[in-house]
Order: C-alpha cells, then structure tokens, then sequence
C-alpha cells in the first residue's frame, strides 16, 4: 500500500487541511512515515454519495488484486459495529 483512503467527520469549525496536516505530522514524527505533500479531499454532501465513496474505499485493495474479500484486507481499520460489505446506495 501506498496511499491511504479515510472518511471522515470533522466540526465545521476546524479546517480540513490542519486537521490533516496535524495528523500527517504526528504520524511522521512518531511512526517515522514519510508523507507526499497535499492531500486530495471531498466534501460528501449527499447519503448516496458517502455510500459510492465507502464501496471505492473498501473495494480498493479488491480492485488492486490485493485480496479477494475487502474483509481480508489487513490494513484497515473501522469503528466498531461499522460493517465493511460494499453498501447500496
């Protein structure tokens, strides 16, 4: 893997990128990983939308030939009781 796929919530009142850019750091910092610059970010505004956007994350190391299942994937993680099966929109 390298890249990394994440939906997240975030108050309105923080901004996306020093939310991002304070994560990124104190991984860097930490885990010694070394990051690209910027990140590509998608404001979902839309039930449907989320949904398109958790079956791309999840099925993505499915579609990269990685697993076969996206439950087999080791490196994932999901708040407890979050079912990972590709949702309908």
């Amino acid at each position: 893997p390298d890249h990394l796929h994440a939906l997240i919530q975030i108050p309105e009142r923080y901004k996306l990128t020093h939310v991002i850019g304070s994560w990124k750091g104190y991984l860097a910092r930490n885990l010694n990983i070394r990051w690209h610059r910027g990140f590509f970010d998608h404001r979902i505004r839309r039930c449907e939308s989320l949904n398109e956007k958790w079956n791309y994350i999840v099925m993505n190391p499915v579609r990269a030939c990685f697993v076969t299942q996206p439950k087999d994937w080791p490196h994932r993680w999901a708040p407890e009781g979050t079912d990972d099966r590709p949702r309908s929109s």
